[in-house]
């Protein structure tokens, strides 16, 4: 039996703490993909042991052994018959929403936000940190003044702040950038950055410590029943943000690469349907 299926055959013995894990690991299983067991247990609010005890509950040896199962488990579904058309139709399902985030209020935020900044960092973790790359590239291909800042580049850039800059920080979930944000937010008041959050969770950790969120769509907050990489959306608004930028530039008279004032703007996309609602560069470098 596959992972899934040995959860199942056990949930009638689960406590309390076990339930608790499980529904996180239906919620996360990308998790189980990428993190280790210290890592997932902080993320799941319950200690090692505890985590460890839930996969001998079900029949495996330990975490390790669990994870290398969930990983097979994912292989199999993906190399099976049709799979690859299922996850394809998943994904442009994926894609098709992303063009109604650009018709909120957000959206609309920060990219005047964007066009009017000093400087601009953008900045993520892990896989995140694609995403970031990504968006920094684009802007610099706009003119505009970015780079994408490690958390050492934004401890340092606290001193410098200006509340005309921009900090966009990409994180589908995790809290790893959450100390970093404080510890911009316990600067001077005065020499505060517009935080904006690009994310997948209405309750990420980092809400409450950034002046706007962002929610892209992903097969968690679908409930899509297969897994799916996230930066996959992340990347796409980047690209349809960065269109979005450059109509705005172009509409002010800025002289614009003419790749993207070729580029079709995404709010002017017919399909409505709503998205519910390592280390970079260590100098600034905005050139």
């Amino acid at each position: 039996m596959n992972p899934y299926e040995q959860m199942e055959l056990k949930q009638a013995e689960f406590t309390k703490t076990d339930r608790r894990i499980y529904d996180c690991i239906m919620d996360n299983a990308d998790a189980v993909f990428r993190d280790s067991s210290v890592v997932l247990a902080e993320r799941f609010g319950v200690s090692q042991p505890a985590l460890t005890r839930f996969c001998q509950r079900i029949g495996y040896r330990g975490y390790g052994d669990f994870a290398a199962a969930m990983f097979q488990a994912k292989k199999a579904e993906m190399t099976s018959s049709g799979a690859s058309s299922s996850t394809i139709e998943a994904y442009c399902d994926i894609i098709r929403k992303i063009p109604a985030v650009f018709e909120t209020a957000e959206v609309i935020e920060l990219v005047d936000r964007i066009v009017h900044a000093r400087n601009i960092y953008a900045t993520g973790v892990h896989r995140s940190s694609l995403s970031a790359q990504l968006f920094s590239f684009n802007m610099q291909a706009l003119g505009k003044p970015c780079c994408y800042a490690s958390t050492e580049v934004l401890a340092t850039a606290v001193r410098t702040f200006t509340t005309e800059d921009v900090v966009v920080v990409f994180s589908a979930r995790s809290k790893a950038l959450k100390e970093t944000v404080e510890t911009i937010r316990e600067g001077n008041p005065s020499h505060q950055p517009y935080i904006a959050l690009i994310c997948m969770d209405t309750r990420h950790p980092l809400r409450k410590l950034s002046d706007l969120a962002i929610w892209l769509p992903n097969w968690q907050n679908q409930r899509m029943s297969q897994y799916l990489e996230s930066q996959i959306s992340a990347m796409i608004f980047c690209d349809l943000f960065s269109s979005t930028v450059a109509h705005e530039l172009g509409s002010r008279g800025v002289d614009i690469d003419t790749r993207w004032q070729t580029a079709p703007s995404p709010a002017t996309s017919t399909d409505t349907e709503t998205a519910s609602t390592k280390e970079g560069k260590d100098t600034h470098d905005f050139n």
